[in-house]
Parts: C-alpha cells; sequence; structure tokens
C-alpha cells in the first residue's frame, strides 16, 4: 500500500519525487527532505514520542513502522498550501514540516476517517508536547457547538487549534490518560458529534453545560506543554558556604555539555533544518538584580537565553523538542569566550548550547545572579 501511494503523490508533485527513506528507529521510517544529518537524539526523540503518543491513546504494543516524510519545500504539493503537515488513512504515512511532526504522529496513531474535528485536532495539538495560550473562553460559541464543525467548515480553515488544544487540556488535567483513551477510541472509531458528546460526558461525569460552565470558570489562559517536564531543568545554587554570612545569598547556575550528533542526549539538526546540533535545558530565574553570563567552548558552539513565554499570547508557545529563540526580542546569544553582564527577569528561561555542523564540540554556561538587597525591616532600607 505504501509504495501504491508514493507512486500516486509523486505523479502529484510532478518533478519533485518524494524523498528516500534514510533513517529507521523501532517505529519510524524517516525521508527527510534536505541533506542535514539527523542526530541520534532527534531519532529517538521522535520515537519515544511516537510511543508516548500511542500509549496515551490506548495503543500499546508493538506495530508496523510508520513513515515520515520530513518536508521542507515538498509539502504544499503533497498536504495542500499553507498546511503544516498531513496524514493518509490507512498508509501510515505522514508529512510534515519539522513543528509538525508531533501533531501529524497523533493523526497517524489515530487513523481516523471521521469528522470529530475538535476532539482530534485538540488530542493532536495536546499530545505534540508544546504548550497552547487561549484567551476565548468567554466566547458565545463552547466546546458543545464546536464539536459539531462541519466538514466543509473545517476544510475552509474556519478551525480554532488553540481553542481545541486548550480543552482537550483542560479533560486531560480533570481525567488525565483515562479520559484522552476513552474520547480517542470514539474518534478512532468514526463516531458521531451525538456520541462524542455523551462520550465527553460519561467521562466528566457531567451534562454538556455543566462542563462548559467548569471549563470557562476555572480554566488558566495558558497551559505548559507536557514537553515542559521532559525538558532536562537546571537548579539554582547558593555559592556562599557559610550559611550564617551576613547579606544575601550568592546564587548561580551552570551547564557543560559535549555535543555529539551520535549521541542520544544531543538533538539535530537545527530548528531550521540546518546542519547542527543542540541540547536544551530550562531554569527557574529566583528574583535578583542583574547576572553575569560566561560562556566557554569550541569554535562554532554557542549558548541561546531567552523567555520561552515571551509570545505566549501571541499564541506562540515554545516547542521543547525545537525551540526558537527567535519567538523573544530579548534572547541572548552568546559565544565563547563572552562575559556579559545583563539583566536576567524572574521566571522560567529556555538554555539552548548549541553548535554549527556535526562534528562534535563542547560548550558550558555559567551565570553568576546579583543577589536582591536585603531590606531593614525598622527603616525599610
Amino acid at each position: 500500500m505504501i509504495g501504491v501511494l508514493a507512486t500516486m503523490l509523486g505523479t502529484i508533485v510532478g518533478c519533485s519525487p518524494l524523498p528516500e527513506v534514510a533513517y529507521e528507529t523501532e517505529r519510524l521510517q524517516i525521508a527527510p527532505e534536505f541533506d542535514a544529518p539527523i542526530c541520534e537524539g532527534t531519532l529517538a526523540a521522535l520515537d519515544e514520542h511516537l510511543r508516548a503518543v500511542e500509549e496515551g491513546l490506548g495503543q500499546i504494543g508493538k506495530r508496523d513502522p510508520y513513515r515520515l516524510y520530513w518536508m521542507v519545500d515538498g509539502l504544499d504539493e503533497v498536504c495542500g498550501e499553507g498546511r503544516g503537515g498531513c496524514f493518509f488513512p490507512a498508509t501510515r504515512m505522514m508529512f510534515a514540516r519539522g513543528g509538525s511532526i508531533t501533531h501529524e504522529m497523533t493523526h497517524a496513531a489515530l487513523d481516523s476517517e471521521g469528522e470529530s474535528y475538535f476532539i482530534e485536532e485538540g488530542m493532536a495539538e495536546l499530545l505534540s508536547g508544546v504548550g497552547v495560550y487561549y484567551e476565548g473562553l468567554g466566547d458565545d460559541e463552547g466546546p458543545g457547538q464546536r464539536l459539531r464543525l462541519s466538514r466543509s467548515a473545517y476544510r475552509a480553515g474556519h478551525f480554532d487549534y488553540d481553542a481545541a488544544g486548550h480543552f482537550m487540556r483542560y479533560v486531560y488535567d480533570r481525567r488525565g490518560q483515562h479520559g484522552v483513551r476513552r474520547l480517542a477510541a470514539e474518534v478512532e472509531a468514526g463516531a458521531s458529534p451525538e456520541r462524542i458528546e455523551a462520550t465527553l460526558e460519561q467521562v466528566m461525569g457531567e451534562r454538556i453545560d455543566a462542563i462548559e460552565a467548569d471549563y470557562r470558570a476555572k480554566s488558566s489562559p495558558a497551559y505548559e506543554g507536557l514537553g515542559y517536564e521532559q525538558t532536562l531543568e537546571l537548579m539554582v545554587k547558593a555559592l556562599d558556604d557559610d550559611p550564617h554570612a551576613l547579606g544575601p545569598e550568592r546564587l548561580s547556575f551552570e551547564v557543560a555539555v559535549d555535543l555529539d550528533c551520535g549521541a542520544e542526549d544531543t538533538m539535530g539538526p537545527l530548528p531550521d533544518e540546518r546542519e547542527g546540533m543542540y541540547q536544551v535545558r530550562r531554569v527557574v530565574i529566583p528574583q535578583n538584580e542583574g547576572a553575569l553570563l560566561r560562556v566557554e567552548g569550541d569554535p562554532g558552539t554557542w549558548v541561546d537565553v531567552f523567555n520561552p513565554h515571551a509570545r505566549a499570547r501571541h499564541g506562540l508557545m515554545t516547542d521543547w523538542m525545537r525551540p526558537d529563540p527567535e519567538i523573544d526580542g530579548g534572547a541572548l546569544r552568546l559565544y565563547p569566550g563572552d562575559a556579559l553582564e545583563r539583566p536576567l527577569l524572574p521566571g522560567v528561561r529556555a538554555v539552548v548550547l548549541a553548535a554549527e555542523g556535526t562534528g562534535g564540540g563542547s560548550v558550558s554556561l555559567h551565570v553568576e545572579l546579583t543577589p536582591v538587597p536585603l531590606v531593614d525591616p525598622v527603616t525599610r532600607r
């Protein structure tokens, strides 16, 4: 079946033949439309993500591999203009640009030909691992109405992915993996909107109007993606050895990595499909009055430090598997030998340690935070 569809798609894309399979994992055959090497960390992460998606949907057990066409320029010819990816039912074949791969994995695992667009796309957004920001909780149209979105409206682009992903995160937070699996079984079976609504009521233990009321009242506009907790966290530690020393403790954090495209801790290519490799960390910055950042490393390496939520209100949430510092206009990029004093506002920060090419390289970041002065409780100074 794959060979037949590949021939058909080869005809569709005309003079642009489909790329060849270049990598195989336990669950995936990967055919990239670019020459940059895919590092072992990315291969392992994609395979593990697909396993987690199957488990999250209640599909456990080894199955035939899926084929992923990792596209760059030829996607519009296969999937249609403006789409980030697509999946052809009954083929186990998906096509996607890098940022949409994990979304398409849910569609591939469900392999549904039904029309439960709101729930299925919500699951794809939830299980992609990327967070969501949604401010439309007060809209007149609620989840009950969105369950009945028509095929024509969906294909015409009248669909809010943030609304779908946000609602499914609410369901997941209240009913966990079991609730998602119950709904996934109905989606996979091609259930009608009425059947989906009935299952949703059973899962939540309430009528649809009560579900909507609770959703509007209790949901947070922003939810971290499931990939957030899977990202290694750097710990901020005290520098002072004497716990009785006067004044606030000096604080610091640091990280040193050896980038190796053949190792499972190193991702690549770079998020724009350029040749390169990287590792990702997150850190929660406490209150401070500034920071000294210092980078050491081999030529061709660098470190990005940025706010992953800088444009959350614009719907741009960080994909922790492929973090993009360009979402933050105040992002810092430091090269080996740089030592900069900069403000470092409190909150979550993403740290990306990267290198050009795949020849290997070591790079480290050390950050020392300037403490906030103690305030005298009497003089308030």
